[in-house]
């Protein structure tokens, strides 16, 4: 579990790094855990017998909101000073483009979030899942976990979406329409019982808001919550942990790690943004730009196509103007070129390059972290992407080792 976990962090972490500069876009992998799948694949089956539901009002709202605040975005971009940069024909050179602000001995502070016994506890509550009761003269009661299939029906007839087997439902929740979750309580496994409700006036489905239904319910299993104890550690780690507190301390030095982690890229990004709006950019090279406007424009027309929309009604979906999108596309382009071109700057001027042994490490770095070869990340995520990637993880590191760090440790209010 430990090692799953030291992987995960480092990868969320490779993933922060290559999007926080605009120098690579390699996705950073994830881990699903079978609780979130379960829970989503949940929520589906159970669409009548949930009460959520988004209104016609709420629905105007949203779009004026998306709107407003797709005018704002415009609005910033078209005051944004860097499309007052000039742009240069043909062959260029780095100096040409941008001037570096002095990056050596930069005044940094690293914020590190403290972890205390409460997170600790919380995190480790929430790996406690329910287990099924053995004990069969046992009762459902409040706060229990059901294993339950249930068939709705209105009129006699089976409703749409009112039917699960194997569902998962904790009672008192309150993810069930009134009267269903009380209406289990007492029963014993195996139990079968008629529940007669009434869904809610305002319900999400027009044919069952305020109709008079029946729930058939079979109770398969009572699951609750174990005690927290030695033999659970033991059993959920396999024997890798023999106690509570020995597990407390794990997942402590886990958290303090992460939270280590995202103190560290929060000081890149801080290093990089110094760097960036200190230096001077003089001009940006118009081939580039137009190759990243063609890249950008690629992407939303495979996106428009996903939809089955043209890319006008794409940027209408959106809340834009052709106007507004053209002005936000143009800054962000911009923006992009500007994080590439310092790089670029940055690799010159500490004479970087792939035969580096800092290169070198970060490379198999990224193998490990990924589980793949340099062939195989080259041809999952693009031979250019990696190498930019690997080069601005260099940089960066050569930048922070020039700087003034100081380490802040945050209490939990703060």
């Amino acid at each position: 579990m430990k090692k799953r976990m030291t992987r995960l962090m480092a990868m969320l972490l490779c993933g922060a790094m290559l999007t926080g500069w605009g120098a690579a876009g390699i996705m950073a992998e994830t881990e699903s855990s079978s609780e979130e799948t379960e829970a989503d694949s949940s929520s589906e089956e159970t669409e009548a017998a949930s009460s959520a539901a988004s209104s016609a009002e709420e629905e105007e709202e949203t779009t004026a909101k998306k709107d407003e605040a797709a005018a704002s975005m415009a609005e910033e971009a078209s005051r944004n000073p860097i499309l007052d940069i000039p742009t240069i024909e043909g062959d260029y050179k780095i100096e040409d483009c941008v001037k570096l602000s002095d990056y050596k001995g930069l005044k940094l502070q690293m914020d590190i979030s403290e972890v205390t016994d409460e997170e600790v506890d919380e995190y480790i509550e929430y790996l406690v899942r329910p287990v099924e009761v053995e004990d069969d003269k046992a009762v459902l009661g409040e706060g229990d976990t059901a294993n339950l299939d249930f068939v709705g029906t209105k009129d006699g007839e089976e409703f749409s979406g009112g039917s699960s087997t194997g569902f998962d439902l904790e009672i008192g929740s309150g993810a069930f329409i009134p009267g269903f979750e009380d209406g289990m309580i007492g029963m014993k496994k195996g139990e079968e019982r008629d529940l007669e409700l009434t869904f809610p006036e305002d319900y999400v489905s027009e044919e069952l808001a305020g109709q008079d239904v029946v729930f058939h319910v079979t109770l398969n299993a009572i699951k609750r919550m174990p005690e927290l104890t030695d033999d659970w550690v033991k059993d959920y780690t396999d024997g890798e942990y023999k106690t509570v507190e020995e597990f407390h301390d794990v997942i402590r030095e886990e958290m303090e790690a992460q939270n280590h982690s995202y103190a560290e890229a929060g000081l890149q990004t801080d290093a990089w943004t110094q760097i960036l709006e200190e230096s001077e950019f003089l001009a940006f090279p118009e081939t580039r730009l137009e190759e990243l406007r063609e890249e950008y424009m690629g992407y939303v027309e495979s996106e428009a196509e996903m939809y089955s929309l043209t890319v006008d009604e794409y940027i209408e979906q959106m809340g834009m103007t052709k106007e507004q999108f053209d002005q936000i596309n143009e800054a962000q382009v911009r923006t992009e070129l500007q994080n590439e071109l310092m790089m670029d700057a940055l690799v010159e001027a500490e004479g970087i390059s792939e035969k580096d042994p800092e290169y070198q490490e970060e490379l198999k770095r990224l193998e490990e972290t990924y589980g793949m070869t340099e062939e195989e990340l080259n041809e999952n995520y693009g031979e250019d992407m990696v190498k930019r990637h690997l080069l601005s993880v260099v940089v960066i590191n050569k930048v922070l080792s020039y700087a003034d760090i100081t380490e802040n440790i945050l209490t939990a209010d703060e």
